[in-house]
């Protein structure tokens, strides 16, 4: 399979240019006006990077998803291009084509990049999981001979929105949980230096939940490949 073909069969190119034009549109819009530059030294700049962060994440996750499904009708294929390498060369691109965007985005930051580096990597790891999902819910869908655009956003919901149930507590544990959800995430991420356990969930979990998704996507690829 030719390197082209990899990164932008299935209208791969449209979903670029959405993920890097809508995030690159949110970013503009959160940097001062001119008229406001020259007012920076009476009236200093407040950065708020949380509506470009939180655009790009869930953007990544939603490419992420698109990019995924259509990986899942080829699952054994080839052998020379397996679906998990194929589906994880589109993601490094697409967050290679945002590097641009991000660099930029140090100007929301200026005292540390650590924040930026931070969640910069939080939205890559989310892209891997969400890629990931994408095929398994491809898989279950044509199982039910149903279309997975439903259990695609669903799921999408669900892990955006079901952990912030967790904020309703002073508990530690239900803080952690609300961390699963990318939302929250982002905030804390943006907002200071995590606690150590909530460092644990905001990787460790996202990445258990991919390295799942891989062994149960490579058990299918081999049922697949011995039927």
């Amino acid at each position: 399979m030719r390197f082209h073909k990899i990164l932008f069969s299935n209208h791969g190119a449209s979903i670029y240019v959405i993920l890097i034009v809508a995030s690159g549109v949110v970013l503009l819009l959160s940097m001062p006006s001119a008229s406001r530059l020259s007012e920076l030294i009476q009236q200093p700049w407040r950065p708020f990077p949380l509506p470009f962060f939180l655009t790009y994440a869930v953007l990544s996750a939603i490419t992420a998803l698109s990019i995924g499904s259509p990986a899942a009708p080829v699952l054994n294929e080839t052998r020379k291009a397996p679906v998990i390498l194929t589906v994880m060369a589109r993601i490094a691109f697409g967050q290679f084509l945002m590097l641009p965007l991000v660099a930029y985005s140090r100007v929301l930051f200026p005292k540390t990049a650590t924040p930026l580096i931070a969640t910069a990597a939080y939205i890559l790891l989310l892209g891997v999981l969400m890629a990931l999902v994408g095929v398994l819910l491809e898989i279950y869908a044509s199982h039910q001979a149903r279309n997975s655009v439903g259990f695609r956003y669903g799921f999408l919901l669900a892990y955006m929105a079901i952990p912030l149930v967790g904020l309703a507590s002073k508990s530690p544990v239900a803080q952690a949980i609300a961390l699963v959800s990318p939302i929250q995430t982002i905030r804390r991420l943006l907002s200071g230096s995590p606690a150590t356990f909530e460092w644990a969930s905001i990787f460790l979990i996202p990445a258990a939940i991919a390295i799942g998704a891989t062994l149960l996507i490579l058990r299918k690829r081999q049922t697949r490949a011995h039927a």
